[in-house]
């Protein structure tokens, strides 16, 4: 349930996602410029980074927002949702924004924060779908059981 005591749906989840998702968009794009201006870090290593700390932050917050409701019974698999979210929407993250990110810079010749803003952006629904079916999938059929 939300704060009004309504069932989240998936548009909420959506919703929801998405504003977590832009919370992690500043933590990588903050991290990349970090990484590239003082620790002077290629981009390619630098993007990695960047979007590991935004996987971790993002589990963090859809743990607590977006799939809260349906966690609500499972804290103990909690290690177990982590690794499943890193080895799925984590590794499709660094692979998609390191693939991007070549394409964005190297061929197309955009500047390292814009280019990694347009890598976020398109890999945003395909993560979405991903978290929601394979990380998250199992909690639903649980959740689904309680009703009455």
């Amino acid at each position: 349930m939300n704060c009004s005591g309504r069932k989240n749906t998936m548009a909420t989840r959506w919703f929801i996602f998405n504003m977590v998702g832009a919370m992690g968009a500043l933590v990588q794009l903050s991290l990349l410029s970090f990484l590239l201006k003082f620790l002077r870090l290629d981009y390619f290593t630098a993007t990695g980074l960047a979007v590991e700390a935004a996987i971790l932050h993002n589990f963090f917050w859809h743990e607590r927002w977006t799939w809260a409701e349906q966690i609500k019974n499972e804290k103990q698999n909690y290690l177990k949702r982590l690794m499943s979210f890193n080895l799925t929407t984590g590794v499709l993250s660094i692979v998609q924004n390191l693939i991007l990110m070549r394409i964005f810079m190297d061929k197309l010749r955009i500047n390292c924060l814009s280019a990694n803003l347009c890598a976020i952006v398109s890999c945003s629904l395909f993560n979405y779908f991903i978290v929601e079916q394979i990380v998250f999938r199992s909690l639903h059929k649980s959740s689904n059981k309680e009703k009455p």
